[in-house]
């Protein structure tokens, strides 16, 4: 039913879903009716959509000038009913998503942009604290100590992070060409949700891990020996 492209292209304005709400729980309507129903000021406009929904299939005006659902129209808009009663879970729309790209490129892009950015950001910060010469502070059983930290390691951070940012984003961008940058690193929350369904949750996680113990690698080879405060 909803397969039909002029039925679909019908139902996708807000206005036209009103107007066959209406008659599905109001019945028959003269066209003021359903103009009020629409929430359309202006005639003209509210004559377009009628038209629309007219040429669709989905309702018919009587010999007595008013408006009615044909049998076609009273199934759509009794789905479309359904539908807003029980709308959908953002798991069962995340599986539909999966089942339109390749979860594992969409699963080692993902770990390319996360972990990019988390390098990146950390290791300029770290970049221009040595270059600075501040020290980084950490206080440890009570006791704060202070430690220099060695720019190139902090400089090789921001590297990676950068290289692991541009991979995961070239391959994002393979799965949704017309996305932006900007738009590719927000679909990042909604990666754990996507992965539940799929095999990759355990590598997903585990190369995090493995990013997590490699930072923490780095941090240490950039602190030279402490000094006591």
């Amino acid at each position: 039913m909803l397969g039909d492209e002029v039925v679909v292209r019908a139902v996708a304005n807000e206005y036209r879903r009103k107007v066959l709400e209406h008659l599905l729980e109001g019945g028959a309507s003269t066209y003021t009716e359903l103009m009020r129903a629409s929430g359309l000021e202006e005639s003209s406009k509210f004559a377009y959509h009628l038209r629309r929904l007219v040429a669709a299939g989905l309702i018919k005006q009587g010999v007595d000038g008013k408006y009615r659902l044909t049998s076609k129209g009273r199934r759509v808009a009794a789905l479309l009913k359904e539908e807003e009663l029980d709308p959908p879970t953002v798991l069962d729309t995340l599986s539909e998503f999966s089942k339109s790209c390749n979860v594992r490129r969409f699963a080692f892009g993902s770990i390319g942009v996360g972990v990019g950015l988390w390098y990146l950001v950390c290791g300029s910060i770290m970049t221009v604290t040595s270059l600075l010469g501040v020290p980084a502070e950490l206080e440890v059983a009570g006791r704060v100590y202070y430690a220099l930290l060695n720019p190139a390691v902090t400089a090789l951070m921001v590297v990676v992070g950068l290289a692991a940012l541009i991979a995961g984003l070239k391959l994002l961008s393979t799965e949704f060409p017309d996305a932006s940058a900007l738009q590719l690193v927000m679909m990042q929350r909604y990666t754990t949700f996507l992965l539940l369904r799929s095999t990759y949750l355990r590598t997903y996680l585990v190369t995090y891990l493995a990013a997590a113990l490699a930072f923490v690698g780095l941090v240490w080879l950039a602190l030279t020996p402490y000094s006591g405060s």
